[in-house]
Formats: C-alpha cells, sequence, structure tokens
C-alpha cells in the first residue's frame, strides 16, 4: 500500500525518527521532522559504588540505557552483582548492544506499571536499594511505589532534554505542509513542547490532525491538550512495528 498522499509529523529527536522517516518515505508519505528536544549526555564521572549500593538497576528508557549502560559497567566491573530491568524491548536491546547482558523486562505493558509488576520488584522483608537509570526529570510514581514496598531508591541522571529552538511552521514550510494528516509523539515532554509551539505560532489546525502516541498513559492526556481526536495507540516504538500500524490506520481511512 502507498502513502502518497499522507503526511507525517514526527516529533522525536533526529536520531530516534530517522528508522521511521525511512520507512515512511519508501511508502512515499511526505516527512517532516520537527525533534521537540535533543538528547545530550551527562557528563561527569560516576563516583556511585554501585556493586555495594545497589541490589536492583532499573533503566526507564532506550536512552537511559544508551548513556548509562557504560556507567553501571565502569563501576561495576559487570553487571552481574546486580539484577537489571529494562522498561522495554528497545531498552533491552540498547542494554545488550552496549555490553549488559541479562536485562529483564515486562512481557506486555512496557511502562512503569509494566516494571513494577515483574516479580523482581514485589514487596520486600529486607532493605533492598535500587537506582534508577534516567533523564533529568521525569514521573516521581515508580520512586513511590517502590518506596511503599519497602525499596530505598536512588536516581542516576545519566542524559538531559532540551528544547530545540527554531519554528514549527518553518518546517512545515519546507515540506509544503499546511496541516499534516499525522503527528506521532512519544513522550509528554515532547507533547508539552508540540502544544507549545502550536499556540505561539497560531498553527491551531494541527490539534485537529490524528495522533500516533506511545502508551495508555499519553494517550489519555492528548485530548487535555486540545486534540480533538481520538489517539492511535502503540506499546513499542518499533520502526517496524508503528510503519504497519500507520499503514493500518490508512487503509480503515480509505
Amino acid at each position: 500500500m502507498s502513502l502518497s498522499s499522507l503526511s507525517v509529523l514526527l516529533t522525536r529527536p533526529a536520531d530516534e525518527s530517522e528508522g521511521l522517516a525511512h520507512l515512511l518515505e519508501a511508502e512515499r508519505a511526505l516527512v517532516v521532522n520537527a525533534p521537540m528536544f535533543e538528547i545530550e549526555p551527562v557528563t561527569h564521572e560516576l563516583n556511585l559504588d554501585l556493586k555495594s549500593r545497589f541490589q536492583v538497576a532499573i533503566f526507564v528508557s532506550k536512552n537511559a540505557a544508551r548513556f548509562g549502560a557504560s556507567k553501571l559497567l565502569k563501576a561495576t566491573g559487570d553487571s552481574g552483582s546486580l539484577v537489571v530491568l529494562g522498561i522495554g524491548p528497545a531498552t533491552e536491546k540498547a542494554l545488550k548492544n552496549m555490553g549488559v547482558e541479562g536485562c529483564i523486562i515486562p512481557k506486555t505493558s512496557f511502562n512503569s506499571e509494566g516494571l513494577l509488576e515483574l516479580e523482581q520488584l514485589q514487596s520486600t522483608s529486607k532493605s533492598k536499594r535500587v537506582v534508577i537509570f534516567r533523564g533529568n526529570g521525569g514521573r516521581e510514581f515508580m520512586r513511590a511505589e517502590l518506596e511503599s514496598r519497602g525499596y530505598k531508591v536512588e536516581y542516576l541522571s545519566c542524559y538531559t532534554r532540551s528544547a530545540i529552538k527554531g519554528t514549527l511552521l518553518q518546517k512545515l514550510k519546507t515540506k509544503s505542509v499546511a496541516v499534516p494528516d499525522l503527528v506521532v509523539i512519544a513522550s509528554t515532554q515532547a507533547l508539552e513542547l508540540l502544544v507549545s509551539k502550536i499556540e505561539a505560532e497560531n498553527l491551531r489546525g494541527i490539534l485537529d490532525a490524528q495522533t500516533l502516541v506511545l502508551g495508555a498513559r499519553l494517550a489519555s492526556t492528548i485530548s487535555s491538550f486540545g486534540f480533538s481526536l481520538a489517539p492511535i495507540i502503540v506499546n513499542d516504538f518499533d520502526d517496524t512495528y508503528v510503519s504497519s500500524r500507520i499503514k493500518e490506520w490508512v487503509a480503515r481511512s480509505l
């Protein structure tokens, strides 16, 4: 099926959108790459003695794995002394590529709730310490839930997100797109930055576009940000899978 009549706005960081953009362009879709933020590693040295202080290491995203795995290995020599948990297949793959084996991920729900259902994180009768690898900021839900179960939790921020300057209007004009047919959004931060640009640049027509979002939690916030249509929900941002979901949506819309 050709996607030649479809225009798609991608809002993830440029390197994360590259694979999906190639797949969609191969189907003749018109792709507008408009990253809402860029990701940079935290460069400070890690002084934590992970091997002696923690029993569990949690990676909450692929980027946490990309930028945190080397810190884990440097601080432990290997990951064998820690239980390593990841939020989903992309995180597991990134850890493996970085040399961290044995990562355990949820079976179905690739989110914080899914992680918390793992048997390795059930209530503990003795003090256990958990280190969570993540970016700057984020939800406190996982920490609060783990602490209620008796765990002691610390964060290790291994990357930062910085909003990208520049106008969304110019990105759209470059591809001669007034309003995209589909907007792909993978995080609450990207959603917030996108809506701020829509408001600032008087592009409210985009709020009537179809959205595709990562996870039910993000989907539940779409209408509160002004989008009029119920989103397409994906539980994993594998490029081939997302591309197939877009093709399914286009087929139903014909």
